[in-house]
């Protein structure tokens, strides 16, 4: 024997022995001196050894767990043709390796104490840094030697690289080598990947039926991925028969295999009832554990089935929609803006739904563009802009929004923006019906019933109708089972038109059972029934419709035979307030203000006439006002009292408007304070409130707010007179009586203190007392001036009671005696 073969043989002897002691002190736990032999190992060169090395800094074992060294001894490993080397150094730059836990806690106490110190004792230890980059390029060489010398995983892993051009181009062909090697060895995320590259066209393959066929071998061993992209295909009918039942079963054992896609549809299904019964409680409990795991369309989905629910929860709806859109989600943007515009779950906020709508918009939701077309069309929470809301509607048309397109119809029909054009109204309509829009039909036979801008055409309402109803349109399916009812467009058949609602009835649609309530209450179209209306009135209560249930109020206070007990109407109540129906919520709110049926609570009445204010209900808006303002039952708040009688004057609340008058035209109101009172004033009178013409008429002859102008003033008194308003008559004569405006007849001055006197006006029974006594447009007639001055004193009148004393000393040829005075008063 040589002297070079002896000292290998030494060498390897040496090696052995180092060997058994590490395998030894691995036994007995002794994990740092095991650490120290395998590194004498690694250092000699041992391929092994560099691997065992390698393996213990991975893991913590013996040595302090640092990846970055781990992959040092891999990569040397590797380079002496070990092939677990190889194949962990494709895995590591396949994945990458973030910092080890323990130094990462380490290292958020180093920063929680500005620790300059700790974080340089980090330094010494972990010179070359804590973590290791993904590097695909790296793990693609790697991984295909480890493939070549026949690793499963490598091979695996090389072929999904391949399929994805991660590291290298994109190979198709030998990532199907590759995924078909492993797979003929057993391998399950072969046989998925040869499943995703069937079923992906791109790939070359494109045949359904093999993917199946792989994924249904994986999902048979239990691989997640393979169970949820099978029960996909399946719930499609797509490579395979249609089969829910086994796809949701497939779904369920993804799920429970961590599958956080798999979490997301178990709870669709469960949800929508697809291939098992529907389930609330089951879909929240996976939705929750897809959207704990941050899975955005599972938060989506949460927020939906709360909205959805028999008793709604806005409130928790608002807050996964929330959550899902600050992680920019646009249907949850959409959604929250939906939830801000009608104050569910959130404070109502016309400006706060804008800028969501706006946020979806930019996320590419195409049903924001209507949303923001519809803001800008109506001023709310942006300022009124036509102009910018048809350019947001063709942006959605463009898209084939046939939301966007039914408004665009809308805008053409009422010329509100231009003259109205009822044809290009059609082709709109027609249009978004094709599109499948449900609205468009409906408005479609509206035209043609109502023979607006098209020939009335109660047939081609009714193909409308019946279209809309088709697509599930349960107004249309409303106004075509009247059309049966009636006779119009089709052969009466009122047993078909009852069928119709009857069924929307069964869908929840609360115009239908208050629609069948009303049919057999009124007897206009079918004999009366009281006992079918008021089953009918029940029906549509317990649905949470607020006009319902304020129906069943008033039998309840009139003592109608058929009048539920209280507690029953006080519950019904209460449901259609909690489905925020406004009436509900002011006729709740004044019960429990007045403690009528119910035990009287200010705090409930404040609650709930707060929650009808907010809705828009004027009456709750105006109550509001008159609570923040004395301050009973909330503390008070001028500033906030004025707010609330302006939103409810802004709607015509006459009693509202006249307190925000009283507060607003105090002495020294400026101009724009004048000016804006008399804007609201005005838009009463242009909706025909005659109290509301007699002011404007009142604040034009005075200049108060606006020009002063006779001819507008005798305008806006006539519009009022005509509607028996009699203080408007009295100052309509006064003008005339006094030569500031000509009557058309001259008797007319008379005509209309007769008319305000008869209703009860004593300031027009003085003025005709006046007129008959000193001989103004009649004759002069001191009996019939005694008769008027004594109906305007009896009640009070101030200057009736010194007339009357005037005419009685003058009748008596000197001044009357007191007691004749006292007897007149």
């Amino acid at each position: 024997m040589g002297l070079l073969e002896f000292l290998s043989l030494l060498r390897r002897s040496d090696a052995a022995s180092l060997r058994r002691r590490a395998e030894q002190c691995d036994a007995k736990g002794r994990l740092a001196e095991a650490a120290r032999l395998w590194r004498r190992l690694a250092e000699g060169g041992d391929a092994g050894a560099c691997h065992r090395l390698g393996e213990r800094y991975e893991r913590g074992k013996g040595v302090l767990q640092n990846f970055v060294e781990a992959t040092r001894w891999f990569r040397k490993a590797a380079e002496m043709g070990s092939v677990p080397a190889q194949a962990k150094l494709g895995e590591i730059y396949f994945h990458g390796r973030a910092a080890p836990a323990t130094v990462s806690e380490a290292a958020t106490l180093a920063e929680e104490k500005g620790g300059v110190r700790v974080a340089g004792a980090l330094e010494r230890f972990f010179p070359q840094g804590l973590t290791v980059p993904q590097d695909f390029a790296e793990a693609a060489k790697w991984n295909l030697l480890a493939a070549e010398a026949g690793d499963t995983a490598a091979q695996v892993r090389r072929a999904y690289q391949c399929a994805s051009g991660l590291g290298l181009p994109e190979d198709f062909a030998e990532a199907q080598h590759w995924f078909t090697v492993a797979a003929e060895k057993g391998d399950d995320s072969a046989e998925l990947g040869l499943g995703m590259l069937h079923a992906n066209s791109n790939a070359g393959l494109n045949d359904l039926p093999r993917a199946v066929e792989w994924f249904e071998k994986a999902a048979a061993k239990g691989n997640g991925h393979a169970q949820l992209s099978l029960g996909i295909l399946l719930s499609r009918g797509e490579g395979t028969a249609k089969d829910e039942a086994r796809a949701a079963d497939l779904m369920g054992r993804a799920a429970e295999t961590g599958q956080v896609e798999a979490m997301y549809l178990l709870g669709q299904f469960h949800r929508l009832g697809i291939g098992l019964p529907a389930n609330a409680s089951q879909a929240e409990t996976w939705l929750k554990r897809a959207a704990l795991q941050g899975h955005v369309r599972a938060m989506v989905a949460i927020g939906a089935l709360f909205l959805d629910a028999p008793s709604p929860d806005p409130d928790s709806a608002a807050v996964y929609f929330r959550q899902a859109a600050d992680l920019g989600d646009g249907d949850a943007c959409c959604a929250l803006g939906q939830l801000y515009l009608r104050g569910r779950g959130v404070p109502l906020s016309a400006e706060d739904s804008a800028k969501w709508f706006r946020r979806a918009a930019d996320l590419g939701v195409v049903a924001a563009f209507e949303r923001m077309g519809a803001l800008y069309a109506d001023g709310m929470g942006v300022e009124r802009d036509l102009k910018a809301a048809a350019r947001w509607f063709h942006r959605g048309a463009d898209e084939g929004d046939s939301e966007s397109m039914r408004s665009i119809a809308l805008l053409h029909e009422t010329g509100i923006d231009a003259p109205r054009d009822p044809e290009a109204a059609r082709q709109w309509y027609e249009r978004a019906a094709e599109r499948g829009s449900a609205g468009a039909c409906l408005r479609l036979g509206v035209l043609y019933a109502q023979g607006n801008g098209l020939p009335q055409d109660y047939a081609a309402a009714a193909q409308w109708y019946r279209k809309g109803a088709d697509l599930g349109g349960l107004d249309a399916a409303f106004n075509l089972a009247f059309l049966y009812i009636r006779g119009l467009g089709v052969k009466a058949a009122p047993d078909t038109g009852i069928a119709i609602l009857e069924k929307a009835a069964e869908a929840g649609y609360r115009p239908a059972l208050w629609g069948l309530h009303n049919l057999f209450d009124d007897g206009l179209y079918l004999p009366a029934d009281p006992a079918l209306a008021q089953h009918w009135l029940v029906r549509a209560a317990k649905t949470g419709s607020g006009p319902a249930a304020c129906k069943l109020a008033r039998q309840l206070d009139a003592e109608h035979p058929a009048a539920l007990p209280a507690e029953q109407v006080v519950g019904l109540l209460t449901l259609a307030a909690e489905a925020e129906q406004a009436d509900a919520q002011a006729l709740l709110g004044r019960l429990y203000l007045e403690g009528k049926h119910v035990p009287p609570s200010d705090a409930l009445a404040l609650r709930w006439l707060s929650r009808a204010a907010d809705r828009g209900d004027a009456f709750a808006q105006a109550w509001l006002g008159d609570v923040l303002s004395t301050g009973k039952g909330a503390l008070q708040d001028p500033v906030a009292a004025k707010h609330w009688y302006r939103r409810a004057a802004e709607q015509g609340h006459l009693g509202a408007m006249s307190t925000f008058t009283d507060l607003t035209l105090r002495p020294g109101a400026s101009t724009q304070e004048q000016e804006d009172i008399f804007r609201l004033w005005l838009r009463m009178a242009e909706a025909g409130d005659a109290v509301a013409q007699r002011v404007v008429g009142d604040y034009t002859l005075r200049g108060m707010g606006t020009e002063v102008s006779v001819d507008g003033a005798v305008a806006w008194l006539q519009k009022a007179a005509d509607q028996g308003n009699a203080a408007a008559q009295v100052m309509l004569a006064g003008l005339f009586l006094r030569g500031d405006a000509s009557p058309e007849r001259p008797d007319e001055p008379i005509d209309l203190l007769q008319k305000a006197a008869a209703s009860g006006n004593m300031d027009a029974e003085y003025n005709l007392a006046v007129c008959h006594r000193r001989g103004l447009i009649v004759a002069q007639d001191l009996a019939r001036a005694e008769q008027h001055y004594r109906r305007a004193a009896a009640e009070n009148h101030a200057s009736a009671l010194l007339g009357l004393a005037d005419l009685l000393a003058e009748l008596a040829g000197s001044p009357p005696s007191p007691a004749e005075t006292m007897r007149s008063v």
